[in-house]
């Protein structure tokens, strides 16, 4: 019930767009990379290590290491009851592929995070989920709102949650299958 409630006030931001946040996670670790990379040939500090399973620096979607390095990056201390780790990240990509896909796609990460009670397609809805390219402000991508990025990560930590209540519920049941 949260989450549809949290997911409503995402779509009602002035400052989201779907495909805009999909992009900045999706893209983050090739950004960071790049960072550490200019930051390493310095000498200051070692080059931030490519995920293996990707290949190189081809990101067709977001993966769970995308989605912890946005939030580290992106979230100030405290916003959120606990950080979100690598291992939720992890869960929540398998939560949003059907199949247990390590990549999320667009359409994917929308049939995640569109009110699921709205079943009514309006101008504005549609305007939030299309896929359009901002132009570059001072030449960088333009970067999505604070309170877009916290109700993201707020959605994020209630299907955790629910996740641990699931956990716990299945822990107790198999306690008392052994008794």
């Amino acid at each position: 019930m949260q989450a549809e409630i949290i997911r409503k006030v995402l779509f009602e931001l002035p400052s989201f767009s779907a495909f805009q946040l999909y992009q900045e996670i999706k893209n983050g670790p090739k950004i960071f990379t790049e960072r550490t990379k200019q930051i390493a040939m310095d000498g200051s500090i070692v080059e931030y290590p490519r995920d293996p399973r990707q290949g190189g620096d081809d990101y067709t979607g977001i993966f769970d290491r995308s989605l912890f390095v946005f939030f580290t990056c992106n979230l100030q201390p405290g916003t959120l009851k606990s950080d979100i780790s690598e291992k939720q990240c992890t869960f929540l990509i398998n939560l949003m592929t059907d199949n247990n896909q390590t990549v999320v796609s667009y359409e994917q990460f929308l049939d995640f995070i569109l009110p699921r009670t709205k079943k009514k397609i309006t101008r504005g809805l549609l305007a939030k989920i299309k896929q359009v390219q901002h132009p570059l402000r001072n030449g960088k991508c333009p970067k999505s709102g604070y309170d877009a990025i916290c109700s993201l990560a707020k959605l994020f930590e209630c299907e955790i949650q629910v996740m641990k209540k699931i956990q716990r519920q299945i822990a107790k049941f198999h306690q008392k299958q052994r008794n």
